[in-house]
């Protein structure tokens, strides 16, 4: 049997979490649900939470956390992702020199989902990413999601038309996958209007830079502009300099 839940991004994902933290006995509290993001539709069996939640949490423009805030337990919340409000140069003293970017083509630009059924009777489902496809070649690719089926007794998939919309949203989940990604990679400085502070930008949070990519042609270097997420920060103090906190992308 899945285990199906439907409702805000949050609730959902906090349901799933509330239900593995139990049965391992984990010292962790999750806080209280604000029903925060979009609706989605997923369901679980034998699954890893943090492959198929965490992806669901982004989608909705959301980030999961944990914090000690006390105590014996830690604390398992979502937050939203905010977008730092300046763009980052190498001009401006943040991006380091030591940045890289790396671009690489979409995997898939269209998925066929196979729903229930057998043989000639089994429901497929298209998707297309047609932005990509005026980029890059046509790339199909195939996902098997048999166990999303018409069922009178879910309230999820009593109706046709949910389990249309349900086959078409894994179809998106899995292009957001395949698409083509721009990343760049390196180390931040803070600076006197740049840092890192609780509630203002964190790990987790996004910036948008601007870097100037050599060519074969050194007189025509190319500028990519890009966003990407801060996924670390490193924190050192040292006598005559103080506490520094290094962000990197």
């Amino acid at each position: 049997e899945y285990d199906r839940k439907s409702g805000p991004a949050e609730t959902v994902f906090k349901a799933f979490m509330s239900t593995a933290i139990s049965r391992l006995g984990l010292p962790i509290t999750v806080a209280a649900d604000q029903g925060r993001g979009s609706t989605i539709t997923e369901q679980m069996r034998m699954d890893t939470p943090s492959d198929k939640l965490l992806p669901l949490l982004e989608g909705a423009g959301l980030r999961a956390t944990l914090v000690h805030l006390g105590g014996s337990t830690l604390t398992l919340d979502v937050a939203p992702v905010r977008t730092y409000g300046r763009t980052l140069t190498t001009a401006s003293g943040v991006l380091g020199t030591d940045t890289t970017v790396t671009e690489e083509p979409p995997t898939a630009t269209r998925v066929v989902v196979g729903g229930a059924g057998q043989g000639t009777a089994r429901l497929y489902r298209r998707v297309i990413n047609a932005s990509a496809e005026t980029v890059w070649p046509i790339r199909e690719k195939f996902v098997d999601a048999a166990s999303i089926a018409l069922d009178a007794s879910d309230p999820l998939m009593d109706t046709q038309a949910k389990v249309d919309a349900a086959l078409d949203a894994k179809g998106w989940a899995e292009l957001r996958d395949c698409d083509s990604k721009v990343s760049v990679s390196a180390s931040l400085s803070e600076t006197r209007w740049f840092r890192l502070a609780a509630g203002v930008l964190e790990v987790g949070d996004r910036v948008p830079l601007d870097v100037t990519v050599p060519t074969r042609d050194s007189l025509n270097p190319v500028l990519v502009k890009v966003t990407e997420t801060i996924t670390e920060a490193t924190i050192t103090w040292r006598a005559g300099e103080g506490l520094r906190i290094a962000p990197e992308l």
